[in-house]
């Protein structure tokens, strides 16, 4: 049995070198936001502490390499860790950097930052703003118990 699914932007702001938008998709009977269903999540093996397997999306990234944590493949994606969390990258050159708790700070494409989240403190899981590359908020967010309002 096959599985309805959807996607929607539902608001989009033009901000210098693009748009920064808000999307969500439809899956599972639900639906969610696009920068909430890409959170990276992180499993550590017990022993080491190492990263061993990423998944963002329901997609799941393995290591490049046996023991290294640095670079996670899924086909053509990559996910590089950096010395302040990590960046998602495809073969467009589009790209999210994230913190070190999986969280998406910013969105760009082929060497250009177009927009990033802002968060109220680095353990919210939900960002108050989306602002442009130069840090002015364009899109403000508030939330009540089950989504944005």
């Amino acid at each position: 049995m096959r599985q309805y699914q959807d996607q929607m932007t539902d608001l989009s702001v033009k901000v210098v070198g693009g748009y920064a938008t808000i999307k969500r998709r439809y899956y599972d009977d639900a639906w969610h936001w696009e920068h909430e269903r890409t959170r990276l999540k992180l499993t550590r093996d017990l022993y080491s502490g190492l990263v061993v397997a990423i998944d963002r999306g329901g997609v799941a990234y393995k290591p490049a390499a046996f023991g290294s944590e640095h670079v996670f493949l899924n086909g053509a994606y990559r996910i590089v860790k950096t010395q302040t969390g990590f960046t998602w990258e495809d073969a467009n050159g589009n790209w999210q950097q994230y913190d070190a708790n999986g969280r998406v700070l910013a969105h760009g494409s082929k060497g250009s930052q177009l927009w990033q989240l802002v968060y109220t403190d680095s353990e919210t899981l939900h960002p108050a703003a989306i602002a442009d590359r130069n840090g002015n908020p364009v899109l403000w967010l508030a939330y009540d118990a089950t989504a944005i309002c």
